[in-house]
């Protein structure tokens, strides 16, 4: 197994485990970026977040379900 991908899969685990905001970026319909800090629960497998219905971010993901996660604190060292 290539080490390297077992590396980059603990790192991620990492960031989800203790980081507790993820940066969400969808696709307004107009197709602007829409880009959100939003708070998120992870169980080990998916990545949950809970949103008011009509959010644009919500509404984005209804038209288009493509979205982007960053993770990490752009303070601490650029650590994305």
């Amino acid at each position: 197994m290539d080490p390297t991908i077992d590396l980059a899969a603990a790192r991620l685990t990492d960031f989800l485990d203790r980081e507790p905001v993820l940066w969400l970026s969808t696709v307004s319909p107009d197709g602007a970026p829409h880009l959100v800090p939003t708070w998120f629960t992870w169980d080990g497998a998916s990545i949950f977040v809970v949103s008011k219905p009509g959010a644009r971010k919500v509404r984005n993901v209804v038209a288009d379900p493509r979205v982007m996660v960053a993770l990490g604190d752009a303070d601490d060292d650029f650590d994305v």
